[in-house]
């Protein structure tokens, strides 16, 4: 029984200390960014597929969930992907700036998720 315990302990401790750098942060908002391309895309090609938006920035990339890939930002979420899109296009076609309200423990294609945003 005791060495069950102590297995167990052992495992847990383990188990801890490999997902100890793998902590994602809070979701954040980033400061004021400007886009330099905004890009959708279907990921079937057709009306089942969800629409994907990227958007890329002259700005690092804020990355508090700690995505693979920090090239651009994008959402999947169905209810704002179109809104997004919109939004985003008529922002990088007048110059404004925008905030993104970046998931803190979700990736999309491996890249930092949108969860809303706001053109200033």
């Amino acid at each position: 029984m005791k060495l069950q315990r102590s297995a167990a302990a052992i495992g847990l401790i383990t188990l801890l200390g490999a997902n100890a750098g793998q902590v994602a942060m809070a979701s954040q908002w980033t400061s004021a960014v400007t886009p330099t391309g905004v890009q959708e895309s279907n990921t079937t090609g057709d009306s089942s597929g969800v629409l994907e938006v990227y958007v890329t920035t002259s700005q690092t990339v804020i990355n508090p969930a700690g995505c693979a890939a920090t090239d651009a930002y994008i959402t999947v979420d169905p209810v704002i992907a179109s809104a997004t899109y919109a939004g985003l296009l008529s922002a990088l076609a007048i110059g404004a700036s925008v905030k993104f309200y970046v998931s803190g423990t979700q990736c999309a294609e491996n890249r930092p998720m949108i969860l809303s945003f706001q053109v200033n």
